[in-house]
């Protein structure tokens, strides 16, 4: 672990994954200063709960190799301070009740090409818009959008995802998907079928009925989608 103080944040390891975890952050300059006062290490899992801060910067997920980020209860100007360049370690992305003043802006996933998991929760995201279609990971495997007061999808939003097999919507104002048009696309725990140009109904799943369906059927078609829900349920708990 590294020899220098990195107050508020510390690193934990659990005999397989080592994390960044960061509690309680008042100030940007902490975080911005983690790829220096954490030398040469690196990190399979980023954390940040219960923090205010400005946004996380890339670099940081870039130079640390981290391939797992974690955030709740917190707020933030934005979600990411981009940087140019692609950040291809970053695979799970999972924000829970976090608040943004900017929003959640689509075009800051430009870079992150190798999203496979992506979970918001309690988060406010009015829609997947056209940004969403055009810079969101085409490698993404599984969205889950819970309680993030979502009323709109563009058409086609997922066309290009030809890995995408899970879309989780739950508690959102969607009441209808059009033009799906990727034959890959099986939103189990939304209760939306297989898709194809044709119009789905979609139903909001009612908490008592979702309790009763264990994750752990589709988990195990999906090791990425497993080991990052692995991961975030560690800290997210």
């Amino acid at each position: 672990m590294p020899k220098a103080d990195i107050f508020p944040c510390s690193c934990e390891f659990d005999g397989v994954e080592t994390s960044l975890i960061c509690r309680n952050v008042k100030r940007q300059s902490d975080i911005d200063q983690l790829p220096n006062r954490t030398e040469d290490y690196q990190f399979d899992n980023f954390v940040l709960q219960n923090s205010t801060i400005s946004s996380i910067p890339q670099q940081l997920m870039l130079d640390k190799s981290i391939s797992s980020l974690l955030i709740a209860r917190s707020h933030l100007k934005q979600l990411f301070q981009p940087i140019p360049g692609t950040v291809n370690d970053l695979e799970a992305v999972r924000v829970e009740k976090v608040s943004f003043s900017n929003g959640v802006n689509w075009s800051q996933f430009r870079n992150l090409e190798n999203v496979k998991c992506l979970h918001f929760q309690k988060v406010n995201i009015p829609s997947l818009n056209e940004d969403f279609r055009k810079y969101m990971s085409k490698r993404l495997i599984i969205l889950e959008l819970i309680e993030t007061n979502t009323s709109f999808i563009v058409d086609n939003a997922f066309a290009a995802m030809e890995e995408l097999i899970d879309i989780r919507i739950q508690n959102n104002r969607i009441s209808q998907l059009k033009r799906m048009s990727n034959a890959q696309e099986i939103a189990k725990g939304a209760d939306l079928s297989r898709s194809t140009s044709k119009a789905r109904n979609l139903r909001n799943t009612d908490p008592k009925e979702q309790k009763n369906k264990s994750s752990n059927k589709i988990l195990m078609h999906v090791s990425e989608w497993r080991n990052c829900i692995r991961r975030a349920r560690r800290y997210m708990s």
